[in-house]
């Protein structure tokens, strides 16, 4: 198998079964090619089972590694990932029939979120039988970037998802199944009143923010997709975010070198790979010298994956860093 990134290639040899599986059974073998995480367990269950009071089929698979074979009945299955010694599940199948006198591959890879992993599953054949299994699971959060407006509550589908969220601060991620939601926001100060709302497809096993900015009356939210993979090593990825209202296209300048040029409104650049140092960065109306707003002490850890948001009003700039890994 061969996977990893363009920077970090990984290759690595996965066992066959030694024997086919009696009638009535199969195997299956985990392979962790979901670059960066640190493992994960595997529970194999009927489904629906809560794993509550369940023991993991595979404990603490390592990236780069893979579990050994293990025997089940055929037939059909839930099959989710957790964090290590933990009941986070990180990846769920749905269910899923597995057929007898069948040896499996169950590779988990990553498409770009912080936590959540997907999942393809090849079978030992010489015909390169498989298919990919997209977990049902997603994850979203929620920055408040709406100068003049009260901190604001969200909801997912008409279900609480987050409250009470200040200017200028950003949620944690919240795990929701993958697909089309509704989601909308109000303030404390006027719940029910709708302010904003979105209707983004949240991908299987992807990350997600909405960005609530405008001014008040004309509030509106902002969906960006993340990627938060670890980028080269010894460096750390940023992406540049514009939710200002009022004040147009900017260029990024970062120790005084352009990175990012013509960053529309309610835009985010590509993701930009710095050495872990502290920073002087320059937001600046695009194409020419003005300065909006100097950020003269940004701190970049490697391995990390953060978004600097431009927010507020002329006169009233600031820039809000988040950690999104």
């Amino acid at each position: 198998m061969i996977y990893g990134t363009s920077a970090a290639p990984t290759a690595q040899l996965v066992p066959d079964a030694a024997a086919k599986p009696s009638s009535g059974q199969f195997l299956l073998i985990v392979p962790n090619a979901a670059f960066g995480t640190s493992g994960f367990d595997i529970y194999v269950t009927a489904p629906g089972v809560p794993l509550e009071n369940m023991s993991p089929n595979l404990s603490n698979i390592p990236y780069t590694s893979n579990s050994n074979f293990a025997t089940f009945t055929a037939g059909a299955y839930e099959v989710r990932a957790t964090l290590p010694n933990s009941k986070q599940v990180i990846y769920d199948t749905g269910t899923v029939t597995f057929d007898e006198k069948t040896a499996y591959y169950f590779v988990i890879y990553t498409k770009g979120s912080s936590t959540l992993v997907n999942g393809a599953l090849l079978v030992q054949d010489t015909a390169g039988s498989g298919s990919i299994v997209n977990s049902t699971i997603a994850q979203f959060k929620v920055v408040h970037a709406a100068p003049g407006t009260a901190p604001i509550n969200a909801q997912v589908d008409g279900n609480p998802a987050f409250s009470s969220i200040p200017y200028q601060n950003a949620s944690s991620y919240l795990t929701v199944p993958s697909g089309s939601h509704m989601v909308t926001f109000e303030t404390v100060t006027a719940a029910g009143a709708l302010i904003a709302s979105a209707q983004p497809t949240l991908a299987a096993a992807t990350d997600t923010s909405i960005v609530v900015t405008g001014l008040p009356g004309a509030q509106t939210a902002v969906v960006l997709s993340d990627f938060n993979l670890p980028g080269t090593a010894g460096t750390a990825r940023v992406r540049f975010v514009n939710v200002a209202p009022n004040v147009g296209p900017i260029d990024v300048r970062v120790n005084f070198a352009a990175k990012v040029t013509s960053l529309q409104q309610n835009a985010g650049s590509a993701y930009v790979e710095l050495a872990e140092d502290t920073y002087t960065i320059d937001f600046v109306v695009a194409g020419t010298t003005t300065s909006l707003l100097t950020l003269p002490v940004v701190a970049l850890t490697a391995a990390r994956t953060y978004t600097l948001y431009l927010v507020g009003t002329s006169g009233q700039l600031a820039g809000v860093l988040t950690r999104d890994d």
